[in-house]
């Protein structure tokens, strides 16, 4: 069962800055009252066929670090740049050894046909898998698996599922998967204790440690 009132951590780009002109905008200590114990920061992302750094992202480690949260980051893929390129620019990126597994988040296909997009996606997680040490996670949405991966998305199942699905009871797991790992929702509108704007919410599973 999955209980989408409680919020275990977020996700934060530069939609959710950490200051503006030296004003700290996120109140952790707030945020770790309301329930936070993890941070997935956005380190690097794919932008019309370039790599691009989150700017964000060293401060979002650095002070999730700070305030005793677990934390790692997580790459936007494109299939529009070589997969073994972004994932050693990613890793690159992530620094300040994160305490849980890296993400890929994967919800464009980039004009690729579902084989060339699993080949790319596999490629670029288990090299990630292998610069990191760590195992990464498989952030995706039902449809985007569904509809662009098809069959390929038996690659992958194996890995932690972490699955964004707004506005439900409780999350569509695509196949070949029985159960996500994590739960992204945007409960209460987004709203959470230390945040001046909306953030996305996630929820882990029962009994799920990362």
């Amino acid at each position: 069962m999955w209980d989408r009132t409680r919020v275990d951590g977020v996700d934060v780009s530069t939609f959710q800055p950490e200051e503006v002109n030296g004003h700290h905008l996120i109140n952790w200590p707030l945020a770790i009252n309301a329930g936070v114990r993890f941070v997935v920061a956005r380190a690097s992302y794919i932008d019309g066929g370039a790599f691009k750094l989150d700017p964000t992202f060293p401060e979002h480690a650095r002070r999730a670090k700070d305030n005793g949260l677990e934390f790692t980051g997580y790459h936007y893929f494109g299939a529009t740049m070589g997969a073994k390129d972004q994932a050693k620019r990613f890793v690159d990126a992530l620094g300040l050894a994160p305490t849980l597994a890296p993400a890929g988040d994967f919800e464009a296909s980039s004009g690729r046909s579902p084989e060339e997009l699993g080949e790319a996606i596999e490629t670029f997680l288990e090299d990630v898998d292998g610069l990191s040490g760590r195992r990464t996670m498989f952030y995706s949405f039902p449809g985007f698996v569904r509809d662009f991966l098809r069959e390929q998305s038996g690659r992958f199942f194996s890995r932690m599922l972490w699955i964004a699905h707004y506005g439900a009871a409780e999350p569509e797991i695509p196949r070949p998967w029985w159960e996500a790992q994590v739960w992204q929702d945007q409960g209460n509108d987004g709203r959470l204790a230390g945040f001046p704007g909306a953030v996305d919410r996630n929820v882990l599973g029962a009994g799920v440690t990362l």
